[in-house]
């Protein structure tokens, strides 16, 4: 097995997406035009002829190369047409190159364990629901409270819709959205939901008010048998009605009885948490790796200002 380290404008591209297409671990968030929206510039670490591949998300602050995990991408990681062992991903985080001082990134839920026990790794959460299930069988495991809050919603009339308008989504959200977000996220979130939508891999769901107004948005983005719950954001009177809780509710019965797994994308916020697993989603674990080849100066620097760094 041989790794080669392969600069952004010398990536084939065609080859790089036919990867991620056969691979048994494929996700979205690994294409190649994902990739450009959300890690402009990233370069790449190739097996063979793209037999398995690792996306470098790197970026250059203060003199410093690192590598961080970009907006709107939970997990990367190595992706293989093959199976993806111990031995591979040893292999190539052993081949990472030495100018990258700073790894901080999250593997993906397929990485072998044992491959990760020389490295400082913390496990995070993200939770799944397998919706092969009949609507009525899934229904029964949602909790009391998400039942009783589904029940509210119903009651003040709130309805859902397919097919959002991507400019209303993005007003929508920019409004709404919760916590500092900075304006390069938001222009990377704009870019990147075009893109979704217009390859045909998101789709905007949106809960309208009993007055016509819109209160809550999300975009599912589907890939492989995965339904991923990417960005979801509520009004004040969406979160008063409950529209949430109708909308992901309303995406469940659409896909019920499906080969399909939707994944929350989180969280390990413990009030965000118990809102997934009340529609019986349940906690799955990944990798998230940290490597510091920092000298102390800048290590210092790090643990001071470690928000600098993204």
């Amino acid at each position: 097995m041989t790794i080669h380290y392969v600069r952004h404008s010398e990536i084939d591209f065609s080859k790089w997406d036919g990867c991620i297409n056969q691979s048994i671990n494929g996700i979205a968030y690994a294409y190649s035009w994902y990739l450009d929206e959300v890690a402009e510039g990233w370069n790449a670490l190739v097996l063979d002829d793209y037999v398995a591949v690792l996306p470098l998300t790197v970026k250059r602050k203060f003199g410093v190369w690192y590598m961080c995990q970009p907006y709107f991408a939970q997990q990367l990681g190595v992706f293989s047409t093959q199976m993806l062992s111990a031995e591979m991903v040893s292999l190539f985080l052993s081949s990472l190159p030495t100018k990258i001082k700073l790894v901080d990134i999250s593997l993906n839920i397929f990485t072998n364990p044992n491959s990760i026990k020389k490295f400082h790794v913390t496990q995070r959460v993200t939770y799944h629901l397998d919706l092969i299930a009949s609507y009525a069988n899934l229904y029964q495991k949602y909790s009391k409270n998400t039942q009783r809050n589904l029940a509210k919603a119903i009651a003040l009339q709130t309805a859902v819709v397919r097919g959002v308008d991507i400019a209303a989504f993005l007003r929508f959200t920019t409004e709404n959205i919760k916590g500092n977000i900075s304006a390069e996220a938001l222009a990377i979130m704009e870019r990147l939901v075009r893109q979704l939508v217009s390859n045909g891999y998101g789709e905007i769901y949106g809960a309208y008010s009993n007055t016509n107004t819109l209160c809550a948005t999300a975009i599912f983005v589907r890939f492989k048998g995965k339904s991923i719950y990417l960005l979801a954001t509520s009004s004040k009177e969406g979160i008063s009605n409950r529209a949430m809780f109708m909308l992901i509710d309303s995406y469940i019965q659409k896909h019920s009885g499906s080969v399909v797994v939707l994944d929350f994308e989180g969280s390990m916020i413990p009030g965000v948490a118990k809102f997934y697993k009340g529609f019986g989603a349940c906690a799955v674990t990944y990798p998230h790796l940290f490597i510091s080849r920092l000298p102390w100066v800048y290590q210092l620097l790090f643990n001071i200002k470690r928000r600098l760094f993204h």
